[in-house]
């Protein structure tokens, strides 16, 4: 059974957006997904990420410069 969840993305530790996914997702697969948002591609634009903080299907954290 494949369950489903809300997952909260954040940058800089603000809450930006949640998506739905499922549980166990690749976070490979789920990061380029994510950067193809328009929210999330306005925030990242012409900034480097310097650290992506994933807690397996509780949260993303994006850090930048």
């Amino acid at each position: 059974m494949i369950y489903r969840i809300k997952l909260p993305i954040q940058i800089q530790g603000k809450l930006i957006t949640t998506i739905d996914t499922e549980k166990g997702y690749a976070e490979q697969e789920i990061l380029n997904s994510i950067y193809q948002l328009d929210k999330i591609k306005s925030r990242i634009l012409d900034k480097k990420i310097i650290k992506v903080i994933n807690v397996q299907d509780k949260i993303i954290n994006i850090i930048t410069n």
